[in-house]
């Protein structure tokens, strides 16, 4: 698990291996893993979050979930001080993508290579072992969201 913060959002890498199984389609077990994750975040990484926040969730079946917390800031509400409440949206019908300066690792690789705005961006084809994993990580950068819809629209695919 890699954990960012930029500006006032979090975002949670998740990769398939720390996810024990989680189905996000299943809202009840959403909602109870969530549960468990901010649990973790206090204990483990001395993050403890209290308030209303949006989440939303980007899966791939091949990498795991994105999730980008984001705090609604209200103008006084003294009880969201110390409880946690959350939106939580699910968006499981995405791609995420690994966008890296050079692409020649992966040539021989199981996967697709999309070329955009002089970068390369790996899409999985299928799970890989967690030494390629890490190789992966640390030559790319994950991408979601809005991004990926650029990158697979207007992108030029080279293998």
């Amino acid at each position: 698990m890699k954990i960012e913060y930029i500006q006032d959002t979090i975002i949670i890498y998740i990769h398939t291996y720390d996810q024990n199984g989680m189905n996000f389609k299943n809202k009840e077990k959403v909602e109870q893993y969530f549960r468990e994750l901010f649990l973790k975040l206090k204990k483990d990484y001395e993050i403890a979050l209290s308030g209303f926040y949006h989440i939303k969730v980007y899966t791939d079946a091949y990498y795991g979930a994105i999730l980008v917390l984001e705090k609604e800031e209200f103008e006084y509400y003294p009880s969201f001080d110390e409880t946690l409440d959350m939106q939580i949206i699910i968006d499981d019908m995405k791609k995420i993508l690994f966008k890296c300066e050079d692409c020649l690792d992966f040539l021989k690789k199981d996967c697709w290579i999309y070329e955009y705005q002089s970068l390369y961006y790996i899409e999985l084809k299928c799970k890989e072992d967690t030494k390629f994993m890490g190789k992966l990580l640390e030559i790319a950068t994950p991408i979601f969201g809005e991004d990926v819809e650029k990158v697979l629209r207007y992108g030029k695919k080279i293998k």
